[in-house]
């Protein structure tokens, strides 16, 4: 049963070529805030929390700004929110931090912008609206 997806920031739900969110990025932490699911910032970029409003940053149920993305950093998100890496799902764009993190710990993982993958567990995602796809069916098999 996934209880919390874990969101990397930065060309995640960051568009760093314009410098904001992408549009879907706001919209899928709703989505899965009304699905009764926690949510997290895992990000090593400073001033992340600059291109949030008040009241979207009240949507994240922790956040965690880290020099180096690993497992072990991961796992403090987790430990916080009291939660199993196999309830949790890890949506990055960097296969060697945020996904390999997850990977590591025993989470779902979804790749954004990555390259094709046959494993169910950690597939990959063209964008977000893919991404909350993915998410949709998981939830739908629970």
């Amino acid at each position: 049963m996934i209880k919390l997806v874990v969101f990397d920031f930065f060309a995640t739900l960051f568009d760093p070529h314009a410098q904001a969110l992408f549009p879907d990025a706001i919209p899928l932490v709703e989505w899965v805030k009304t699905n009764n699911l926690m949510a997290a910032i895992f990000t090593n970029s400073s001033g992340w929390a600059l291109f949030f409003t008040d009241e979207q940053l009240q949507l994240f149920d922790d956040t965690l700004e880290v020099d180096a993305k690993g497992s072990a950093e991961l796992e403090i998100i987790l430990a916080k929110l009291k939660v199993e890496p196999k309830e949790t799902v890890v949506i990055g764009d960097s296969l060697n931090r945020e996904i390999a993190a997850g990977k590591a710990l025993g989470t779902r993982t979804i790749w954004v912008g990555g390259k094709t993958s046959n494993d169910p567990l950690h597939p990959v995602a063209s964008n977000l609206s893919v991404t909350r796809s993915i998410l949709e069916q998981w939830l739908k098999k629970e």
